[in-house]
C-alpha cells in the first residue's frame, strides 16, 4: 500500500518530487521538528491544498526518504566480494552505523517516533532492507561453514538487527559519542558469538 497518492501525469510526478526534494531540504537544515508543511509549501510555491494531494502528512515524507535511502545498503551488498560472509556482515554493520551517524541523533528519533507513534512499519523486521541483507548473509555463511548451525539463521538474524535497534534507542536517548564509536565493537562481539568455532 503506498503511503501517498501516486500522480497520474508527467506533471504531478514533476509537482510531487520538487515538493519531496523541498521537504527533505528543508528537514536537514532546519530540523524535522521545526519544519512545517506552511514551510514546506512557502519554499516549493505551492497550496496546501496541493501539498496534500500528493502526500498525507510530513510523516510520509520522512518515511518515504528513508525507505528510499534503504536501497544504498542493499546496493552495498551486492558490490562487495562473496567471498567471506563474516566480512560482508560487518561491512553492513559498519555502513548501518555511519548511515545513523551521518543522519544524527534527532533525525533517527523521529523516525523511531513515527513509527513507535503511528503503528508504521518503516522498521519492522519483515519489510527493514538491512535484515534481510543480514539473513541473507546468515543462512549464506551458514552454508559455507563460517557460521555455527547451532541456531538457525533467522534466530540469529532478529538477535542482530534487534540488539542493532536497541542500541540505536539507547543511543539516541544517553549517549554523546556516535554510535559507531559506541556499540560497533558490541555488535562485532555478538556476530562473533556465532562464527563456527570448528
Amino acid at each position: 500500500m503506498s503511503l501517498s497518492k501516486s500522480p497520474k501525469y508527467p506533471k504531478g510526478i514533476d509537482a510531487r518530487k520538487k515538493i519531496f526534494e523541498v521537504s527533505i531540504q528543508l528537514i536537514n537544515s532546519k530540523g524535522y521538528d521545526d519544519t512545517t508543511i506552511k514551510d514546506i509549501c512557502k519554499a516549493a510555491n505551492i497550496g496546501t491544498g496541493t501539498f496534500y494531494h500528493y502526500f498525507k502528512s510530513k510523516q510520509d515524507i520522512l518515511i518515504e526518504y528513508v525507505k528510499n535511502e534503504s536501497q544504498d545498503i542493499v546496493d552495498l551488498y551486492h558490490t562487495l566480494p562473496k567471498e567471506s560472509y563474516y566480512q560482508i556482515l560487518l561491512s553492513l554493520l559498519e555502513y548501518q552505523l555511519d548511515y545513523i551517524d551521518l543522519k544524527g541523533r534527532e533525525f533517527v528519533k523521529n523516525v523511531f517516533a513515527i513509527e513507535l507513534l503511528n503503528n508504521i512499519s518503516i522498521l519492522a523486521f519483515d519489510k527493514y532492507s538491512a535484515y534481510n541483507l543480514v539473513l541473507e548473509c546468515l543462512t549464506k555463511g551458514q552454508e559455507k561453514g563460517e557460521f555455527s548451525t547451532a541456531h538457525n539463521a533467522k534466530f540469529m538474524a532478529d538477535v542482530i538487527v534487534g540488539s542493532i535497534l536497541g542500541f540505536t534507542q539507547t543511543w539516541i536517548k544517553y549517549m554523546d559519542a556516535s554510535i559507531k564509536e559506541t556499540y560497533f565493537d558490541e555488535v562485532k562481539q555478538l556476530i562473533d558469538m556465532f562464527l563456527d568455532k570448528q
